[in-house]
């Protein structure tokens, strides 16, 4: 199903626009805020979220080894997609042998590009604040 579903896509890296992507949105109240909050109640039970943390990296790292293209979440620059060029952050990309090989630019409504924006001068005002030292 999800194969038959993905048949379909468009991406940027083929036409150089966002792709459609099935209509598969939930409403975004209750959902969002589940989403947004999740960590912060992971942490609340257990304490900490590296397990968790280490089981994703492990099945990147499967994805990889086996190229198996999947379709996953992963923190790309998106060169562009959303008006957004100076910051990285989570698009679904077809992830291979080569890492991540292409990206999918789903589209976004006005509410949710606002969201983005938002997202994005959040990571560029926390950026500026750090400073990298040299370990010389």
């Amino acid at each position: 199903m999800i194969q038959k579903a993905l048949a379909n896509l468009t991406t940027k890296h083929e036409t150089g626009a966002p792709c459609p992507l099935p209509e598969t949105r939930a409403p975004p109240g209750a959902l969002f805020e589940r989403v947004r909050t999740a960590a912060f109640d992971i942490i609340s039970r257990k304490g900490y979220t590296n397990t968790a943390i280490g089981l994703v990296i492990a099945y990147v790292v499967r994805v990889m080894l086996g190229d198996q293209r999947s379709v996953l979440p992963v923190s790309v620059n998106p060169e562009g997609d959303y008006g957004q060029h100076d910051v990285c952050f989570s698009v679904p990309c077809v992830v291979g042998a080569r890492g991540v090989e292409y990206r999918l630019a789903p589209e976004v409504n006005d509410a949710e590009r606002q969201g983005l924006e938002a997202s994005a001068q959040m990571l560029r005002e926390s950026l500026q604040g750090m400073t990298i030292e040299s370990a010389s």
